[in-house]
């Protein structure tokens, strides 16, 4: 027996049918949450997508309500995301482009 998706109810499995119908209801929220964390939209589309790729990788075994857990796992996402882009501002400068002297 399939379970919907879409439903307020706790759900067991997910396929990716189930996950193409969440990212049809869902996606916008995502986008929101992640573009407030980030302000730019190239960012938030990043994390909108990693957040819906790894929930086809690896699926959840039991969600009580999809919006929240969407919205939740996108903003620990753009915090990743910000904290990447500090700490490669912080080693870029530090990263050599020329070759190394062999002398």
């Amino acid at each position: 027996m399939r379970i919907p998706i879409l439903e307020n109810t706790a759900v067991t499995s997910t396929s990716n049918e189930d996950v193409s119908a969440l990212a049809r209801q869902y996606g916008p929220t995502v986008f929101r949450a992640a573009w407030r964390i980030l302000g730019s939209r190239a960012g938030a589309e990043d994390v909108h997508q990693q957040l819906f790729v790894r929930l086809i990788e690896s699926p959840r075994a039991t969600v009580q309500s999809w919006a929240a857990w969407l919205t939740a796992s996108a903003t620990r996402l753009a915090i990743d995301h910000l904290r990447r882009q500090r700490r490669w501002r912080l080693l870029s400068p530090l990263w050599k482009s020329e070759e190394p002297d062999d002398s």
